[in-house]
């Protein structure tokens, strides 16, 4: 009997920690009948080429340069995901036919921000139950507000300037919804999978088993966490930046955006973490009491309802992280001090230097190879 365990992920609840996990971990994963399909493997142990497989095509031809994959057409695109699935296919039966009971395990934070159609997922599913005797569904959810702040930083981080997001938005807007509605996200999963088999978990310490997050990954799958690595964190492996970071970043993104003439602009490469170097400020983009209380009004009926199904035995689902002095007036990205400008000057020359230098390295290496 094969089983799946699948890990949702989810942008911003430790996904990429729990993978590095994982990819520490396969080889004693693999003493306890647990595999992780190296066929799917983008990078660290992120399997984002299976929901990039799943995903409507056109908008997966536009992710092709970001994943760097020579995608360039639709009929490359179906020979691309034929060949994956084939390969993906084949790997799950040797094992199968090798192992018996085997557990695979298939992580990606993809899953939540490729597929948002129900025919994205009903497709996935078919796909999976041909292969799979068991399947589960795990998925990490997050307080709508922290969630959002959160989101906004990674955007940035990114490339992205969406519609101007500068400041956090009201709790009813589009962008809001589309990331922080955790009810309909689960609505959509289990209208092609069941409700057994899903598993919703809440990212925060609070909820965790053990209070620590990877523990509660295995928790959630059914292993105990004896004999295994542990990943140092002496920092986040992915941490939000500062305000006066995002600020920054904000107006930088303008003059250095992601992609260039359809391909990555290499300007860009380095740019986030010499913004981390160069400011290492601590300031967070905190919310206003008003827009605490617009996230909890507008988002309380469907966090009600997600308590009950998900969470019977509890009283409340989320813990409230806003015990500091939060600002008076919303926090606008847009909007620089005098000595902010004078910075954000100084900043935008430096790299602009250093992205000239970088050119004039790659162009002499280019023809001393040559010679």
């Amino acid at each position: 009997m094969s089983k799946l365990i699948l890990h949702l992920g989810t942008n911003k609840t430790g996904t990429s920690y729990i993978q590095s996990w994982l990819k520490l971990n396969a080889d004693n994963l693999k003493t306890k009948n647990y595999f992780i399909p190296q066929s799917l493997i983008y990078k660290n142990n992120n399997q984002a080429i299976l929901p990039y497989c799943f995903g409507d095509p056109g908008d997966m031809l536009n992710r092709s340069i970001s994943f760097k994959f020579s995608v360039m057409s639709n009929r490359d695109y179906y020979d691309f995901c034929q060949d994956t699935l084939d390969k993906f296919t084949n790997e799950i039966d040797f094992i199968c036919k090798t192992i018996d009971n085997p557990t695979f395990i298939i992580s990606s934070e993809q899953f939540s921000s490729f597929l948002q159609s129900p025919n994205n997922i009903q497709s996935l599913s078919e796909f999976l139950s041909n292969l799979f005797d068991d399947i589960t569904i795990i998925m990490y959810i997050r307080e709508p507000l922290s969630y959002m702040i959160s989101c906004i930083s990674q955007n940035l981080k990114v490339g992205s300037r969406i519609n101007k997001l500068d400041r956090i938005p009201n709790a009813s807007s589009e962008f809001s919804r589309s990331l922080c509605d955790h009810e309909q996200r689960c609505r959509l999963w289990e209208t092609n999978f069941s409700h057994s088999q899903f598993k919703l978990r809440r990212f925060q310490g609070e909820s965790f088993y053990k209070n620590d997050l990877i523990e509660d990954f295995l928790f959630s799958i059914g292993i105990e966490n004896n004999d295994f690595k542990s990943v140092q964190r002496h920092r986040a492996s992915n941490p939000s930046l500062s305000v006066s970071q995002m600020r920054y970043l904000y107006f930088l993104n303008k003059l250095y955006p992601p992609f260039k003439e359809y391909e990555r602009n290499d300007a860009r490469v380095g740019l986030i973490s010499f913004i981390q170097k160069i400011l290492n400020s601590k300031d967070q983009l905190l919310p206003t009491l008003a827009q605490v209380e617009d996230y909890e009004s507008y988002y309380r009926e469907s966090s009600i309802r997600l308590l009950s199904r998900y969470f019977p035995g509890d009283s409340t689902l989320w813990v409230s992280s806003y015990k500091t002095k939060l600002p008076s007036t919303p926090i606008i990205l847009s909007q620089m001090s005098t000595l902010d400008s004078f910075r954000y000057s100084f900043i935008r020359i430096a790299w602009s230097m250093i992205v000239i230098i970088k050119k004039i390295q790659s162009n002499l290496f280019s023809i001393f190879s040559l010679k």
